[in-house]
């Protein structure tokens, strides 16, 4: 084993407060995706709210492709808890999320349960 591993990947959430993703741009992604990499990890979790336009998959897989990157997963959440709430938030924001990461050639999806706090 060399001491110089390549991490296999890394969730840009440890980016998000520093790029400030609650406004997307594919200015703020480029840089999220560049100090990924020079951080040494190899693949990457993109949270679907930092993607400036789900409709662009191209534009997510060549900009990972650009810094050499695999896309591994993009991240959606929403509630599970309540059917209603399933059905009219969390199905209606997970849906392209999930078409966007076919497209852009990631290998999973990662979806998480809104909190329940409040609601138990």
């Amino acid at each position: 084993m060399t001491a110089a591993k390549t991490k296999i990947g890394c969730q840009l959430n440890c980016w998000q407060r520093e790029l400030d993703f609650r406004t997307p741009e594919w200015g703020k992604l480029q840089n999220g995706l560049a100090q990924l990499r020079q951080a040494g990890y190899s693949g990457v979790e993109v949270p679907s709210w930092s993607v400036p336009s789900l409709q662009e998959p191209e534009r997510l897989r060549d900009a990972c492709a650009a810094h050499d990157v695999t896309l591994v997963s993009l991240h959606a959440g929403g509630p599970f808890f309540d059917d209603a709430a399933y059905r009219d938030q969390t199905l209606v924001r997970v849906l392209p999320v999930a078409e966007c990461a076919a497209r852009a050639g990631a290998v999973a999806l990662v979806v998480s349960n809104a909190t329940m706090k409040g609601k138990v």
